[in-house]
């Protein structure tokens, strides 16, 4: 009787004349089975009509793949991050609203006239006011731009005397030419 696992597997002759005829292979020390040793690989400067052929394992030519062994993984819940993710997305929309509305008038002002403003609100705002000097040009006296979704719009128009203003926020003032 022979008890299943001490059976010693042996390949194939075939198997085992493909190993022998790979070039670059040779038997491990000591064995007569199919073990074989890679030699060293060409270097990376050896044009590829004269390095070693390149051996795909049959597994991998037949099916395309190697299979990964044991269980398969668990299929991960993504509730949770996909509701965080929400929360965060509304809580940013709130925030980008309430700066609209911050720098929202109801007709002219000056720059000196926003006040006080908050990071997110100041964001928006410098991002506005980044576009509209973006198309002002020596010589110019006023000049206008939109915010990207068309929503908001800065008419920035210089001022005779040019007086600097500031504008406070809570990491820092932002100095500059008043329009």
């Amino acid at each position: 009787m022979v008890r299943r696992g001490t059976r010693r597997r042996r390949p194939a002759p075939a198997v085992a004349d493909r190993l022998r005829a790979v070039p670059g292979t040779a038997p491990l020390p000591g064995r007569r089975d199919a073990g074989a040793r890679l030699a060293r690989p060409d270097a990376a400067s050896t044009p590829w009509a004269d390095a070693a052929a390149l051996h795909i394992s049959p597994q991998l030519r037949r099916t395309g793949s190697y299979e990964r062994r044991g269980k398969p993984r668990k299929v991960e819940d993504r509730q949770q991050a996909r509701r965080l993710l929400a929360e965060s997305a509304a809580k940013q929309a709130a925030e980008i609203a309430a700066a609209r509305a911050r720098l929202a008038t109801d007709g002219i002002t000056t720059l000196s006239g926003l006040g006080e403003l908050d990071p997110v609100s100041f964001r928006l705002f410098l991002q506005l006011l980044g576009d509209a000097l973006a198309t002002w040009r020596h010589g110019m006296t006023h000049t206008t731009a939109t915010s990207n979704d068309g929503s908001m719009e800065i008419r920035l128009t210089a001022l005779p005397d040019g007086p600097t203003t500031e504008i406070r926020t809570p990491v820092g003032t932002f100095r500059g030419p008043d329009r």
